[in-house]
Formats: C-alpha cells, sequence, structure tokens
C-alpha cells in the first residue's frame, strides 16, 4: 500500500544520496582503492534504482507461526532465501527482523527441533546482528550437521566465522568476505 510505496520512494532517495557522498567524499582521493570507488558510485545509484520496484514486493514478512513449527520454520526459511535473491533484505530490513522474531518464538515453544528445522531456524538467524542470535545459528548448524544434515555442515562454518567477526575475533575458516557483525 501506502507505506511501501513510501519505503520505495525512500530507499531510492537514500541510494541517490550515498552515491552523491561517495562521489564527494572520495572525489578528492589521490589512492587507486578511493578512485575506484568513486568511479563505482553511479553504479551503486544505479543499482539501488533497479532494486527500487523489488521493494513494492517486499511487505511484511509472512506470520507463520502455528500449530505446526517445522512447517513454519521451513516457509520463513524459504522467504529469506528468497529476500536474499530479490534484494528485498537491503530494501526492507524489517523483514529480517520479523523473521528472526518468529523463528525465536517457535524455538521458545518448540526447543528441540528435528535437523532440517534446526537448519531452517538457523539459516534465518544466520543474518542477524547479536552475537546471541549468531550464537544460537551456529549450535542449530552444528546440531544438525551432527545429525546428517549435510548442507548444515559448511552453513556452520560460515555461522562460526560471523560469530567470531562479531566478537571480534578472526575467522576460523574464512568463509565471509566482508564483516557482517
Amino acid at each position: 500500500g501506502v507505506a511501501t510505496l513510501l519505503l520505495a520512494l525512500l530507499s531510492t532517495a537514500v541510494c541517490a544520496i550515498a552515491g552523491l557522498l561517495v562521489i564527494a567524499g572520495l572525489g578528492r582521493a589521490r589512492s587507486l582503492a578511493a578512485r575506484g570507488l568513486t568511479l563505482g558510485a553511479p553504479l551503486l545509484g544505479l543499482a539501488c534504482a533497479a532494486f527500487a520496484p523489488t521493494v513494492l514486493r517486499c511487505g511484511e514478512a509472512v506470520s507463520v507461526e502455528g500449530s505446526r513449527p517445522w512447517v513454519s520454520l521451513q516457509a520463513l526459511a524459504a522467504e529469506d532465501q528468497q529476500d536474499r535473491r530479490n534484494g528485498c533484505f537491503i530494501l526492507n530490513p524489517t523483514r529480517d527482523m520479523q523473521r528472526r522474531t518468529s523463528v525465536l518464538r517457535i524455538l521458545a515453544a518448540h526447543p528441540s527441533p528435528p535437523p532440517q528445522a534446526a537448519a531452517d531456524a538457523a539459516i534465518v538467524l544466520l543474518h542477524a546482528f547479536t552475537v546471541a542470535e549468531l550464537r544460537l545459528s551456529h549450535q542449530l548448524f552444528r546440531l544438525a550437521a551432527a545429525s546428517g544434515h549435510v548442507p548444515a555442515y559448511e552453513l556452520e562454518k560460515a555461522a562460526l566465522d560471523r560469530l567470531q567477526l562479531a566478537l571480534g575475533r578472526p575467522q576460523v575458516h574464512g568463509t565471509q568476505r566482508f564483516h557482517h557483525p
């Protein structure tokens, strides 16, 4: 509705301002890296403008809590991954927060998820910004991997590295190219 349209307009404006700030701040820079960023600023603006229509499809996160907690976790994980593919996690970060809140509620009510449900919960929590949620993501991936959930084995490494970075420590496995608290 109107709120989503306003969010799209706001995100486009923020992207344009960010691009201008990058150009203004780095335009005087002498280093090759800074000049490269300056040249990339217009691309940043174009990328943001390209994602602006996506926010129109990025409403509230799906509310799936109910009597089928493992199905709910699966739906939340699928939505989380879809948001990573279409950019909604950038344009509407509250969706991530809503999903994490839902996952935490489900886990509080059902603290012993089967391996697939643990992995589904962990993938949502992997995109957290708090040490506690990143620690829980790592623990859930470890649980799933120990139970034979093959994809969780590699994701457990990523969760550990993100946790390490959030704690101000070096990565163990080197899975993170960018600092993600």
